[in-house]
């Protein structure tokens, strides 16, 4: 007996359409989440990271703490994109999330809080110059400026993931 099957061409081909969308498909999702992770960090900076502060301690803007913001997007595996958007301060966590922090009392910490007091007259500032204390307990409020970034992009990212990948369901590039 011989079975003959007709058409296989064009099963050869089909299989190579579907190959190259799928691939073009994981490029056009790779650069929308490029996109999110660059919109992320430029919202973060501009509005989240900018104006004023709460304290006149934070009044001026951290530029420090806006140019290490850093974002890394790879694929971890055929179905799992990874995003990543962070900051690489090592004071970066504490704001965004809150805490307490417990900094050595040195002579210049007292040094500049004798100077902030002579700025200021604030007497929280002669306190810290004058503490027997060799540590202290300070506690940060959350001063979040990556979540909001996220929560504001993250609209706009699926509505041009679902775009995309609506172009593809209707056989566009």
């Amino acid at each position: 007996m011989k079975i003959q099957i007709l058409g296989l061409d064009k099963l050869n081909k089909a299989i190579e359409e579907i190959k190259t969308a799928k691939t073009r498909i994981r490029e056009g999702i790779y650069k929308e989440a490029l996109r999110f992770a660059l919109f992320i960090l430029k919202r973060s900076s501009d509005k989240y990271l900018s104006g004023p502060k709460p304290s006149r301690i934070l009044s001026k803007s951290s530029y420090g703490l806006k140019s290490s913001l850093v974002s890394d997007v790879k694929w971890i595996s055929d179905k799992m994109l990874s995003i990543k958007v962070g900051a690489r301060m090592p004071y970066a966590a504490i704001h965004e999330y809150g805490g307490t922090t417990h900094p050595r009392v040195t002579a210049k910490m007292r040094a500049w809080a004798w100077a902030m007091f002579k700025e200021t007259e604030d007497s929280m500032y002669k306190g810290i110059a004058l503490t027997k204390k060799s540590k202290l307990d300070i506690t940060i409020p959350p001063r979040p400026y990556l979540r909001p970034a996220i929560d504001d992009e993250i609209p706009k990212f699926h509505e041009r993931l679902g775009d995309l990948l609506g172009r593809y369901a209707l056989g566009g590039v």
